[in-house]
């Protein structure tokens, strides 16, 4: 899914982030045209959910607000509330990160996936930037390793997204009818040690050459 980051640049980046900053659409990372790569140009509105404010923007008189922390606080903790009372799915950042609050414990990034499977909460794994979407297996196997089963560490990356966003009719599955994306592996394909021997995109073998592909061989083939 390719999606609009916000302010600055990149997923969340900016210190001006806008409460919607666009649609995203979902694509084939293969194909010569828009219309090629295209599977749904418009697959969701992307929404920033707003932190904690203090401090308001007031349009009709053109001057800023104080509002006390204790009812900025009320008023955040209602609309997380709203969400906690419907079966919302959730789209998880990197596992491979540090905490973002400072008395977190230190595998909270790890553990957040299997509280959320815990909790009767549908998840799916994202990198939410394209130069680290190689990482996204092991995103999902980190979380396996801090008590995600590994069935639903797999069904983070295949299945549950595509359910999530509404294509689990095409993709998601290994089905007839579907949209053949698929990849074969000599091994798990959530081990770091596992390679990707053949790529299918669209039902199309697709190459997997890549700079790094050619410079691995080039120096492991040096006298």
């Amino acid at each position: 899914m390719s999606a609009p980051g916000s302010g600055g640049g990149g997923f969340g980046g900016g210190s001006a982030q806008s409460v919607i900053p666009g649609r995203a659409s979902l694509i084939h990372l293969a194909g010569w045209t828009v219309e090629e790569m295209a599977i749904e140009v418009s697959v969701a509105m992307m929404l920033n959910w707003p932190a904690i404010q203090t401090q308001t923007f007031d349009f009709s008189t053109f001057s800023t607000k104080e509002t006390p922390y204790k009812e900025a606080k009320k008023e955040y903790d209602d609309k997380v509330a709203e969400l906690e009372e419907r079966a919302i799915p959730v789209i998880l950042g990197p596992t491979q990160s540090l905490p973002v609050e400072e008395d977190e414990p230190y595998d909270k990034p790890f553990t957040n996936a299997s509280e959320l499977h815990a909790a009767g909460v549908k998840i799916a794994f994202a990198t939410f930037g394209s130069a680290n979407s190689r990482t996204l297996p092991y995103e999902a196997a980190n979380a396996v390793a801090y008590g995600l089963p590994w069935e639903e560490g797999l069904k983070a990356i295949t299945l549950y997204p595509a359910q999530i966003l509404g294509v689990d009719d095409r993709l998601g599955s290994i089905e007839a009818g579907k949209i053949a994306n698929l990849i074969v592996t000599d091994g798990d394909p959530l081990e770091i040690t596992t390679e990707v021997k053949y790529l299918f995109i669209n039902g199309l073998l697709t190459s997997t050459d890549n700079k790094h592909k050619q410079l691995y061989e080039k120096y492991r083939a040096r006298p």
